[in-house]
């Protein structure tokens, strides 16, 4: 037993698909817990090898974790037998194909099709033919399987290549994108909101492997804060094949001070400044090459274009990643349930900027404005008293969190 990887992208790039193939595989072994040489590379996909009894399920789990997968399907290979007619080939793929579909009559299917893929045109028997032979033999060896060629429970597909016959099931769709690695590192800002993990998925989907950084502000956000985005990286983690970390910077002083500044409405915007100087400071220690964000345009009073320019001035060398600017915030929480990090966003912890913001917070704020409230404070040297208190977590595809 096989299962069949299919990548989409990956197959786009020419000259460089050998190298992304090689990265795929190694990311599917380390999220499978396989050695690489149970996963090979096969032409336009790759096959990882089912040992006899194994349950392929947990494999499937972890494939469609990885990104760079597009689809992947349980099934059996037949070398094919030179000199053999169309016939006796046939014959040979029947009872494969029959067995699949007694496994899906066990697991509760009860109506099927059979659709067949002739690549090798010199195959003596039509595609509609195969169809229709090995779909009849499924009808009579599996009588509680119905044919239904409109809405089947389960598709039955059989490929007739030069090399070899397969006889698989549908499988499962994988979540696309590019393996994680090929684009490098990035630091992605992470509140313990709905939005912040979903943008890290995303980043992770365009082939960036993502560590985090989260702002404390002990004691107006508890250790039960602290816990709960530690439990978001630790669901995101499942999704990456290396090591995830969370870098946690205390930002106490700092809101103090600036809850002291007379512009109240700017506090969020000056907050987010501080914040974005920070998170630089990491950047370079760890050489990640872009900062994520979950900003969403318009969402919240900070997330205005005029106020995102403010915050985005003190970071002129960064390249600013935002994969949710066009989201709205029905769709930032479909993916959230998708990739298992909602629940926990959803815990009732507030984050620091939720605390801190004013009454009536600035939507249009200026360079010049913030500037002009910045003057005198100290935040220059409480910004790097907080960057010498970093404490970094880490944790690896889904287990425990400890420090780094």
């Amino acid at each position: 037993m096989l299962i069949h990887v299919r990548y989409d992208e990956i197959a786009l790039k020419g000259g460089k698909r050998g190298y992304y193939e090689r990265l795929l595989r190694k990311n599917l072994a380390a999220l499978s817990g396989l050695p690489q040489e149970r996963i090979e590379r096969a032409p336009g996909r790759l096959a990882i090898t089912v040992a006899e009894g194994e349950d392929p399920a947990p494999l499937l789990d972890a494939v469609t974790r990885t990104f760079g997968v597009a689809h992947a399907q349980v099934g059996h290979e037949l070398p094919r037998t030179p000199d053999a007619g169309a016939e006796a080939e046939l014959a040979r793929l029947e009872p494969v194909a029959v067995d699949l579909a007694r496994e899906a009559a066990l697991g509760g299917k009860r109506t099927f099709k059979v659709e067949t893929n002739r690549a090798d045109k010199a195959f003596a028997i039509g595609s509609l033919q195969v169809s229709s032979r090995v779909g009849g033999s499924i009808a009579r060896a599996v009588p509680e399987l119905k044919v239904d060629v409109h809405h089947p429970e389960v598709v039955i597909t059989l490929e007739v290549r030069p090399e070899r016959l397969v006889a698989a099931t549908e499988g499962v769709t994988g979540p696309g994108g590019y393996p994680v690695g090929v684009a490098g590192t990035a630091l992605n800002l992470l509140s313990g909101g709905i939005d912040s993990p979903v943008a890290a998925w995303y980043a992770l989907k365009r082939g960036l492997h993502v560590d985090h950084c989260y702002f404390h502000a002990f004691p107006y956000t508890g250790d039960r804060v602290l816990e709960k985005v530690l439990t978001l990286g630790r669901a995101l983690s499942r999704w990456a094949p290396a090591t995830m970390h969370v870098n946690v910077l205390s930002t106490t002083k700092i809101q103090d001070e600036l809850a002291r500044q007379p512009k109240e409405d700017l506090r969020v915007v000056l907050l987010r400044r501080s914040m974005y100087r920070l998170a630089r400071q990491v950047l370079r220690a760890r050489g990640h090459v872009a900062l994520v964000t979950g900003e969403s345009l318009g969402q919240v009073a900070s997330q205005t274009p005029e106020n995102l320019l403010c915050v985005e001035a003190v970071v002129p060398d960064v390249l600013v990643l935002r994969p949710l600017l066009g989201f709205d915030k029905r769709e930032i929480v479909a993916v959230a349930r998708r990739i298992g990090t909602y629940e926990t966003s959803i815990l009732p912890y507030q984050d620091c900027c939720s605390l801190f913001a004013p009454r009536r917070p600035a939507t249009h704020a200026t360079v010049e404005r913030c500037l002009e409230a910045e003057a005198g404070l100290p935040l220059a040297e409480l910004e790097a008293e907080a960057f010498e208190g970093l404490e970094t977590w880490r944790t690896a595809r889904g287990g425990p969190t400890e420090r780094a």
